[in-house]
């Protein structure tokens, strides 16, 4: 159990831009899961962190990395998570993401 809850923190925290930091309080996601998984992701973590308002919109891997290269001069996106694995890493080489890892 513990090693599951390590490794989705990882893969969580991997997603994460810190550079495209939004205001405080306000928590801008784009997730590539399947909708069902990610409503039940957003409404737990706003039951966990009530003072802070999370928008989150379903985009395919696809549209997601198209996002953030369209955002690329202004980013607005702080978390992607999910998706296939080809756009995370052609925009990890392009520097539009950056893994951080906090446990």
């Amino acid at each position: 159990m513990r090693a599951t809850s390590i490794a989705v923190a990882l893969s969580l925290s991997c997603t994460a831009l810190p550079f495209a930091a939004s205001a405080a309080g306000n928590l801008n996601m784009v997730c590539s899961a399947d909708v069902v998984v990610c409503e039940h992701m957003t409404r737990i973590f706003s039951q966990s962190h009530p003072d802070i308002k999370v928008s989150m919109v379903r985009l395919s891997a696809g549209e997601a990395y198209a996002r953030l290269r369209s955002e690329a001069r202004n980013p607005r996106t702080d978390i992607w998570w999910a998706g296939t694995g080809d756009p995370h890493m052609q925009a990890a080489d392009e520097g539009l993401r950056k893994c951080t890892i906090s446990l």
